[in-house]
């Protein structure tokens, strides 16, 4: 699959070198994770994700992103880089 640079620069946030062949195909075994570690995770996954979409550039999603570390609630999981 031919990849524009655009996208190539979000590879090292979701820790892939390349597209996989086959996106069907989970990268990690959810065999390994109990139900309550995937429901954290897609908890995470859903506030890093009303972040990123809160903005439509790098400096837009920053400043979202320092005003959720600010709140008392934000999950300090979330927050670990």
């Amino acid at each position: 699959m031919k990849v524009d640079e655009e996208i190539i620069r979000y590879f090292p946030a979701t820790q892939l070198s390349e597209i996989p062949d086959d996106l069907s195909k989970p990268r990690q075994s959810l065999k390994v994770l109990s139900g309550e570690q995937r429901r954290e995770q897609q908890e995470r996954c859903a506030i890093m994700t009303a972040i990123w979409n809160a903005a439509d550039s790098d400096t837009g999603r920053r400043a979202v992103l320092d005003e959720y570390i600010k709140r008392a609630d934000a999950d300090q999981r979330t927050l670990v880089a």
